[in-house]
């Protein structure tokens, strides 16, 4: 009887340290999901969701829509295009380049932005051309369907901080 028990109990508890490890190397991919190795989860259309944004002070954060498209993400090369209405205004741009840390012209406005990857992030530095320069820190939620950019603009009337949340369209 107290054999049994025994062998129950440590079968119990590698069934419990197989459960958590389980768990815990889910958890892990799904943290790992989104980084320079794993970029591919930013293809498709993202929706910026203007109840759970937070947009400042940046005057040219001020969206009353915005559609980011991402076409192509690889590990080294990224292409995106930006559909936004700011104040009733629509515009328009691009950007399609390495992700190397050099700078490479907006298409369709003044400006350029440099990516690179950070842990499980992708930064942006952008000199938007209008004394205005932004570092932008782009995460993905674990389940891939929501986005966060906190948004770090420099411009002529001081700092702004937004944080700006999309939600994946199907």
């Amino acid at each position: 009887m107290i054999k049994t028990l025994k062998i129950c109990a440590i079968g119990a508890a590698v069934c419990l340290l197989t459960i958590f490890s389980v768990q815990g190397t889910a958890r892990a991919a799904g943290a790992e999901q989104f980084n320079g190795h794993h970029p591919e989860i930013l293809i498709g259309k993202w929706v910026l969701d203007l109840k759970k944004s937070s947009l400042g002070s940046d005057p040219y954060e001020q969206f009353d829509a915005w559609t980011l498209t991402f076409t192509q993400v690889t590990t080294t090369a990224l292409a995106w295009t930006s559909d936004a209405t700011i104040h009733g205004q629509t515009l328009t741009f691009s950007w399609a380049g390495q992700i190397d840390g050099s700078m490479k012209p907006l298409i369709g406005t003044e400006g350029s932005d440099a990516y690179r990857w950070k842990k499980n992030a992708l930064i942006r530095l952008s000199d938007l051309g209008h004394g205005e320069t932004k570092l932008d820190v782009v995460t993905i939620s674990r389940d891939g369907r929501t986005m966060t950019i906190r948004d770090r603009s420099t411009t002529p009337q001081g700092a702004a901080l937004a944080i700006l949340v999309l939600r994946r369209q199907d």
